[in-house]
């Protein structure tokens, strides 16, 4: 008992609640849970709140506000199933005697979780309801309880396709959680906002959101709150995309570790997934499948949300669709019983492209076209430049395939414009050899060429046939044609360029008009302007 005095007085929480049960003071114990369990949510500290009622669970029926708690601790640790049940028993014994004052705030409590309980469902229209009714019941005093509603409604805005409201909402629940020290809901609420700018083609914007959140989420000794976990999964996404895969590995690092801390599936099931890219990444396939497998464990749990679970299975169709596995991934279309002529509900975007790439991959293109034509429509009107990306990538290599080359380079164009300025890599570098292909084609055009030597030079990273395929060519030039291109370019004539290589001046000659052929251009100046537009000089 003295040691539990001493503890709760330095600030010891944990400390003194140990000690308090040890001495078999179960009553001092729910006290300090009573009186600090919100502080420990609000830091992501979840598991260690529901390891605390899970010792004195015997009180919960005299002590509602435990049962709250608990009911918080189970959605943050994402015990969606468990966490109604709870909630039931918190009204059951609120009704019992419980002062008038304690109750309505209960309620408010309850109304939120419930509020959030449904958003992480997918249940947009409830969660939308729920947590207007929390609003209206909370006291403007509730910051912390109030933001999660807030956050709430974002979610649910977002899943419905209202990114205007759900930014809103994100940058509004943000500000409250700052001002009230609710660490979890504004590192939470930072996070959704960064995704979206991430949605919407705003990738540095993304990264500094994610930054912020990681600085909130940070001890003045540098240590993490487990908080941070999301902010670290999205900065690895990011760092990813950009192709600094070390930077990302160690933010997946991150990622891991908090998220174990921290217990909630959603995050565990993402930082997996992430692994499994980064590993396919590196050309690790057994290691990438083994993180995949990972990820969907946790999504057969109930604790994941829907949008988790179906990046989860995007990826693992377009593994199969890597391997040559087509009957595995109409299987999964079949099992999802998805149709090109459903209506495509905005939660199911991806769903649906990863629906037109098995249909392209059958060779079902003039299935697969028309879906991804409905698609775009749709991301374009929304703002989603990153989907935008994906979906005019999807139609650029079925164009080609279709042998419509001229159409494909004209839909890849498109998808150059928008990602140069953010630098996007890893969306085009997924896509493998055929997009390389189609990429040496544009380059040959002149379209967007530095990007796309870029783009090229990545391919090559590592393959140990770098010359050949940094240049953007179809038929790249050869070493020789390279030097007659630099002499050409410092204004050296045919017999000049003769004596300095020691040949005949036919071969040269017959260099030149290679050459020519490659850039497709008729004369040594228009050659020069095109090999400087290339990067080649």
């Amino acid at each position: 008992r003295r040691a539990a005095d001493w503890y709760e007085q330095e600030g010891h929480v944990s400390e003194a609640i140990s000690h308090a049960l040890a001495a078999g003071d179960r009553a001092r114990a729910a006290r300090l849970v009573e009186q600090h369990a919100m502080a420990m949510l609000m830091h992501g500290e979840a598991v260690t709140v529901l390891n605390w009622i899970t010792s004195i669970t015997s009180l919960l029926q005299e002590r509602p506000w435990l049962g709250v708690y608990q009911s918080w601790a189970f959605i943050c640790t994402g015990q969606h199933d468990k966490t109604e049940p709870s909630l039931q028993v918190v009204e059951r014994h609120t009704a019992a005697g419980v002062p008038e004052a304690d109750a309505q705030a209960m309620q408010s409590h309850i109304a939120a979780i419930r509020a959030l309980n449904a958003a992480r469902r997918g249940e947009a229209q409830q969660a939308m309801a729920l947590a207007k009714e929390a609003l209206e019941r909370l006291p403007k005093s509730d910051a912390a309880v109030r933001s999660v509603a807030i956050l709430t409604l974002g979610e649910a805005s977002w899943q419905t396709g209202d990114l205007v409201a759900a930014r809103r909402a994100f940058a509004e629940a943000s500000r409250i959680d700052r001002a009230s020290g609710n660490t979890l809901a504004a590192v939470t609420a930072l996070s959704y906002f960064a995704v979206l700018l991430t949605r919407q083609g705003e990738l540095h914007r993304a990264a500094e959101t994610y930054q912020t959140a990681v600085e909130m989420a940070t001890l003045s000794d540098g240590r993490m709150l487990p908080a941070a976990a999301q902010a670290c999964l999205g900065l690895s996404g990011l760092e990813y995309e950009w192709n600094d895969l070390e930077v990302a590995e160690r933010h997946a690092r991150q990622a891991s570790e908090l998220g174990r801390r921290w217990g909630n599936p959603n995050e565990l099931a993402g930082t997996h997934l992430i692994w499994a890219r980064l590993r396919q990444a590196r050309g690790d396939m057994k290691a990438a499948l083994e993180s995949l497998r990972e990820a969907e464990v946790l999504t057969r749990g109930g604790g994941v949300p829907p949008p988790t679970v179906r990046e989860v299975d995007a990826f693992r169709v377009r593994l199969w669709l890597a391997r040559g596995n087509l009957e595995a991934a109409a299987g999964w279309a079949r099992e999802h019983t998805l149709d090109p002529r459903d209506e495509i509900p905005y939660p199911k975007h991806l769903t649906y492209l990863t629906l037109a790439r098995i249909l392209i991959a059958q060779d079902r293109v003039d299935t697969g076209l028309p879906l991804t034509n409905r698609l775009l429509a749709q991301v374009e009107a929304l703002g989603e430049m990153g989907r935008t990306l994906d979906v005019l990538l999807v139609q650029s290599l079925a164009l080609k395939d279709q042998g419509d080359t001229s159409r494909a380079l004209a839909v890849l164009a498109r998808a150059l414009t928008l990602g140069e300025a953010e630098g996007y890599v890893r969306v085009f570098l997924d896509e493998g050899a055929p997009m390389a292909e189609l990429l040496r084609h544009a380059g040959s055009r002149g379209i967007a060429p530095q990007y796309v030597a870029r783009l090229l030079s990545e391919f090559s990273e590592g393959s140990g046939g770098k010359l050949a395929t940094q240049q953007p060519l179809i038929e790249p030039l050869t070493e020789r044609e390279l030097q007659v291109l630099r002499l050409v370019a410092n204004g050296l004539s045919n017999q000049a360029i003769a004596r300095q290589l020691v040949v005949a001046v036919g071969t040269v000659k017959a260099h030149t008009a290679s050459l020519y052929r490659k850039l497709d251009v008729a004369s040594r100046t228009q050659a020069v302007a095109r090999a400087t537009e290339l990067g080649l000089l």
